[in-house]
């Protein structure tokens, strides 16, 4: 038996963000195609799954943002039933800040319905979020890291819409005032 340790430092040549990489090469560790290794990277990746850059986090409600980064951590570092509750707590946090009413988290995500902050098609969608976080932390069941990364993608989408995109909307015309329109073409009019 052998294992040998490689330690690198990485920086993206996009980004320029450094990283750490651990890679453990151990003669126990075959598969059909020989030995592979087991890399570790510090801090941790989420792969594919895109979050919120910094500008962006800033237009989130203090609250919002803190369950966001807390889930994200869980989500990099491979917690996947903190992070599911985490989504959970996320959608809860939204309907909080919303100032949206109910007995349980169903009649709050109806709630945002009723408030215009998403259509009832979306609801549905948040609803898997309640479902996942149920079974999370009250069967301790975890989704597949497919299904995390996707139920995660999908609330960052609510994120953006609900606080970024109005934000960066009042950022446009408090700079730039939009073109004024006709009602009947919806053609860019003469500016008075």
């Amino acid at each position: 038996m052998w294992s040998i340790d490689f330690h690198r430092v990485l920086r993206c040549l996009g980004c320029e963000t450094i990283t750490f990489q651990h890679e453990w090469v151990f003669s126990e560790n075959l598969d059909h195609d020989g030995v592979y290794p087991v890399t570790s990277l510090y801090p941790p990746r989420l792969g594919n799954v895109r979050t919120l850059d910094d500008a962006d986090l800033m237009h989130l409600p203090y609250h919002v943002g803190r369950i966001l980064a807390e889930t994200v951590r869980a989500l990099e570092t491979d917690a996947p039933l903190l992070a599911t509750a985490g989504l959970r707590a996320l959608v809860e946090a939204i309907c909080n800040d919303r100032g949206v009413q109910g007995k349980d988290l169903w009649e709050k995500i109806n709630g945002l319905v009723e408030a215009g902050v998403m259509t009832s098609q979306n609801a549905d969608v948040l609803l898997l979020h309640k479902d996942f976080g149920n079974a999370a932390i009250h069967e301790l069941e975890a989704p597949t890291a497919d299904v995390l990364h996707m139920l995660f993608e999908i609330l960052m989408q609510l994120v953006r819409t609900t606080y970024v995109v109005p934000a960066l909307a009042k950022r446009i015309v408090a700079t730039s005032p939009p073109p004024r329109r006709t009602r009947a073409t919806g053609q860019s009019g003469p500016q008075a």
